[in-house]
């Protein structure tokens, strides 16, 4: 065995005795246990040991802001645990962001659970117990033919004939989504006042497959006869947030014809609201899908089918009853036909499918151009 030299023993002992102040150092009460980069930095020594503790402090704050970029529950959950045989006597290492908090939000864009698709957000039944707006209707319905027109009520009131069918918006309450749609329709031509309608009036033609009837905000006039269309998105305290309309035309095309609508458009609408369809019949009098030409007389020999991809279609399950806003099943309407709900029908229908959804940050008034 190689002999220790006096050289060896007295090097040794000053090391000792640095090494048990180190280790035998009371805990200072003011320091937070615990956390991210709780690694801490050296007080009065400022020795390499404490260094190595604001060294992993720092780490621990890094780990935090990765987490929170990722928007998981794990983020910054890394600890400065290596730090921790720092001389122990200063403040707290990496502590300060903290960076595990904003980590485990998750409340972004798409965190938290909330799966933004048609079906997610817009899969909810409607008031009618049809599917949601995700495919969703306009039905005017036609209880007896007359002429040109179908009545929907034989007597009808002096207020006239409403119907509204309402579907539930899911998601975030109070979240804004940017939903794009498209309307392929049957549908007789509204004027309204005010507002703004996408297309010039001039494109208006009832020859026309695929018209732009789309109109934003805006009044209908009280004294008008043809049928109102409104789709209004209401927010998830139930106040209207805005409206539009769905069948404007000029007033001089308001007429005994029925047009052919199709049109794709994005709106904004608030998670825990909903939206409602209402159609408006100040004389219980809808013009009969007949032809492209003016229909008069008895006669209905060219009834169209929905322009687009929805030629194939049936009509919903249920409407509004409207002697008294019960649901009923379509196959009660009159079909030229006599196909039930197999295309075509008499008088009117439209139908809307959600084609994207997403968040977005923009308020209802935005208005986007056409997709």
């Amino acid at each position: 065995m190689k002999p220790i030299s006096l050289r060896t023993v007295a090097l040794a002992a000053p090391i000792a005795s640095l090494l048990a102040v180190i280790n035998c150092a009371p805990d200072d009460p003011t320091l937070t246990p615990g956390g991210a980069g709780s690694g801490t930095m050296a007080g009065t020594t400022g020795d390499t040991a404490g260094t190595t503790g604001m060294a992993a402090g720092t780490t621990g704050m890094t780990a935090g802001t990765t987490g929170m970029t990722a928007g998981t529950s794990s983020g910054g959950s890394s600890t400065g645990s290596a730090g921790t045989p720092a001389g122990g006597t200063g403040p707290a290492g990496g502590t300060g962001p903290t960076g595990g908090s904003a980590g485990a939000g998750g409340t972004g864009m798409g965190g938290s659970g909330d799966v933004v698709t048609p079906d997610a957000i817009l899969g909810g039944l409607s008031s009618f117990g049809n599917p949601g707006w995700k495919d969703s209707w306009f039905v005017t319905g036609c209880g007896s033919k007359h002429d040109h027109d179908c009545y929907t009520l034989e007597q009808c009131p002096a207020a006239g004939m409403t119907t509204k069918e309402t579907f539930p918006v899911g998601g975030t309450p109070g979240q804004h989504y940017k939903v794009t749609f498209q309307y392929n329709g049957v549908n007789e031509g509204r004027s309204y006042t005010g507002g703004k309608k996408d297309t010039p009036v001039a494109n208006d033609l009832n020859t026309r497959p695929d018209n732009d009837s789309f109109h934003r905000d805006g009044t209908a006039d009280v004294t008008n006869k043809y049928n109102e269309m409104r789709m209004t998105v209401f927010d998830d305290k139930g106040a209207e947030a805005r409206h539009y309309f769905m069948n404007s035309f000029s007033a001089a095309q308001e007429n005994h014809f029925a047009f052919l609508s199709s049109y794709k458009k994005s709106i904004v609408i608030v998670g825990g609201g909903k939206i409602e369809h209402k159609i408006f019949d100040s004389n219980c009098h809808a013009i009969d899908n007949c032809n492209s030409g003016e229909v008069v007389g008895t006669t209905c020999n060219a009834p169209r089918r929905l322009p687009g991809a929805d030629s194939q279609l049936m009509l919903p399950p249920f409407y509004a009853n409207p002697n008294d806003g019960y649901k009923v099943g379509a196959t009660n309407l009159i079909s030229p036909l006599g196909n039930g709900r197999s295309q075509p029908w008499k008088a009117q229908a439209s139908h809307i499918t959600i084609t994207a959804i997403e968040k977005t940050a923009d308020p209802v008034t935005m208005d986007y151009p056409n997709p």
